[in-house]
């Protein structure tokens, strides 16, 4: 992958990542979790717990850009293809470690 390339993706996780920000409910706020269920209904905690979760996903992605390892698999080392980062940028694995990592979940050790 090339540096445009990165550059690109790493737009587009910054845009990502501001979405997420303006969409979850400030800690500011005393009723933020009220509105926040006002708003969503009863999807409410599904939903920010998944915005919660992509917003470290994005924000671990960005890191990876800047030390220089964005796009390596954290499982095997290889590249990660570029159809798969363009469609879900965070992505830290290659599609033959991530089909390992939910079985590996739920390994009782």
């Amino acid at each position: 992958m090339n540096h445009l390339e990165v550059a690109r993706l790493e737009r587009y996780l910054k845009f990502q990542l501001a979405e997420i920000l303006q969409e979850l409910p400030s800690t500011d706020e005393g009723d933020s979790d009220s509105t926040w269920s006002a708003k969503w209904g009863s999807s409410a905690n599904v939903l920010k717990e998944r915005l919660l979760h992509n917003r470290e996903e994005i924000i671990l992605a960005i890191d990876r850009i800047h030390k220089g390892t964005y796009g390596n698999c954290v499982g095997c080392g290889k590249q990660i293809d570029l159809r798969r980062l363009e469609v879900v940028p965070w992505s830290k694995f290659c599609i033959v470690c991530q089909a390992v990592v939910p079985k590996l979940a739920s390994w009782p050790y």
